[in-house]
């Protein structure tokens, strides 16, 4: 007969190897989960690419005028201690600078993309300043973020101006609340009396904005709105499944972060658009687009357009391969592209964990009319696009930067070169890239004028000429420190080499 003590022993150590198993659990996942949002991937000593504010005079360059029309040629950019002291057709007396020429060169304000996530890496800051971005907007900030920014601030670390809004905004409640904000970079909302309080510590912290999540039921979002008000911070994202347009058109939210949000809306007004009705949804974007712009534009609700993101949704279903050849893959960080054994559907970007791929077992019919669902779309949001642009909506230039299959810096590229594609002039792209998006972060940044800060992207090409020539670039200044093409070039470098130490899964074939 087996006593009782023994009994308690055999009890105790069951639960001791339970505990064990649950706490080595924890751990891994944790750590697949660090390794899943960049944070294994060897980070680059910055330090050796700091340079200190000097005076740069920049001579004989073709400048974009302050009223974004046209290459003002022949002008004279003097910078000095972070700003631009001076633009002027004649050259300044000035013994001490560095003497760039700008002949038969292009000076354009730095480069804003508006909608991009950083994680935790912070080799990315690397890879937007070498791509001409001089300012981001972080749309899952963190307190990683904030450190980040200050260190820039002071001139500790190369990187472009941020502007950092929370982590997205949802709904959860119970045991859901608790996995969730471990798991994913979300805020989870469960009873509306902590509002308040959250959004007055985000604020403290040094948040600029306040993110929405498409999972906030309509009462957390009414308060969310009402404090931000109250409290005096930005209210930017998604439109929540839940809410209305009414419901935004009455609130505290003067940002939607993609125009993909209002092609949902009107797809749930039409019913749901299939394969077999695609063309009617189209017909029906286009004629209720007008109205609906009008809406946007007197509310005086900025959209951002990640247009190239959902213009990729298609091909990385239907021609992965390819498309990975085309990106900056070997600078994209590894943790990212790579996935996670604990899921499959994660961040990953490569062919078996890329979380836009199709589904095992589908048929060929059921490929073809997902084919069709989603290059209607791209043409849905291209639409609405044409229709904001028309109707005097403010659209930002953003790219969801590091969602499978956006590079950070050399997205913002690619996003430009869609929106002129999609109908928008090289002129009114450039603008929205840099006076609106400055404007909107209440950066003093966005154009070539005496007394602003010295952001700035000296190009080899013509970008009113096609917008691709941003990508032209021969060196760069940030808040007055100049980046000639060779460090920029020493900069991807690095970080390449860092995510080729990390890499397991060989990208040759891409």
């Amino acid at each position: 007969m087996i006593k009782a003590k023994q009994i308690k022993t055999w009890f105790l150590g069951i639960l001791l190897v339970g505990l064990i198993g649950l706490l080595v659990s924890y751990f891994y996942i944790d750590y697949e989960l660090n390794a899943m949002y960049g944070s294994h991937v060897g980070q680059v000593d910055s330090n050796q690419f700091k340079r200190p504010q000097e005076n740069v005079l920049i001579r004989n360059v073709s400048i974009f005028s302050t009223d974004s029309l046209v290459m003002v040629p022949g002008q004279f950019v003097y910078i000095s201690g972070g700003k631009i002291r001076s633009v002027d057709s004649i050259s300044p007396a000035i013994d001490d600078a560095v003497i760039l020429d700008g002949t038969d060169k292009y000076l354009i304000p730095g480069l804003i993309d508006s909608h991009a996530h950083l994680l935790r890496s912070p080799n990315d800051l690397l890879l937007y300043l070498a791509n001409g971005v001089t300012g981001i907007r972080e749309m899952t900030g963190t307190e990683q973020h904030l450190q980040w920014k200050a260190d820039i601030i002071k001139g500790e670390r190369p990187g472009p101006e941020l502007f950092i809004c929370s982590k997205k905004m949802n709904s959860y409640r119970g045991f859901k609340k608790y996995m969730t904000e471990w798991t994913q970079p979300v805020i989870a909302i469960d009873e509306g009396t902590e509002v308040a309080a959250k959004i007055k510590t985000l604020k403290s912290k040094g948040f600029d904005g306040l993110k929405i999540g498409t999972f906030l039921d309509r009462e957390h979002y009414l308060m969310v709105s009402e404090q931000s008000r109250e409290q005096g911070i930005r209210l930017v994202g998604h439109i929540p499944l839940e809410v209305s347009l009414e419901d935004l058109w009455q609130s505290n939210q003067k940002e939607v972060a993609h125009i993909e949000e209002f092609m949902k809306f009107l797809n749930r007004e039409f019913g749901g658009y299939t394969s077999e009705n695609a063309q009617e949804f189209l017909a029906y974007v286009q004629s209720r687009g007008n109205q609906l712009s009008k809406q946007i534009a007197a509310k005086g609700i900025t959209v951002t357009s990640t247009l190239w993101l959902m213009q990729s949704f298609v091909r990385q279903k239907a021609d992965l391969p390819k498309l990975l050849s085309e990106v900056r893959l070997t600078y994209a960080n590894t943790g990212l592209i790579e996935g996670t054994p604990i899921t499959s559907r994660g961040l990953g970007w490569l062919p078996k964990v890329n979380i836009y791929r199709w589904p095992e077992g589908m048929s060929p019919k059921e490929k073809e009319d997902s084919k069709i669902y989603w290059q209607t779309y791209a043409k849905a949001n291209e639409i609405l696009l044409r229709s904001m642009v028309a109707n005097g909506v403010t659209v930002l230039p953003g790219t969801d930067a590091n969602c499978p299959v956006t590079v950070p810096g050399f997205s913002l590229h690619d996003e430009l070169t869609s929106l002129q594609e999609a109908g928008m002039d090289p002129r009114a792209v450039l603008e929205a890239a840099t006076k609106k998006a400055s404007a909107w972060m209440g950066n003093n940044t966005g154009s070539i004028a005496s007394g602003l800060d010295a952001d700035l992207v000296l190009l080899s090409e013509n970008p009113l000429s096609q917008i691709g020539n941003t990508r032209t670039i021969e060196g760069v200044i940030s808040k007055g420190r100049w980046y000639p093409k060779e460090t920029l070039d020493n900069m991807l470098r690095a970080v390449r080499e860092r995510n080729n130490e990390s890499r397991s899964i060989p990208i040759d074939g891409f």
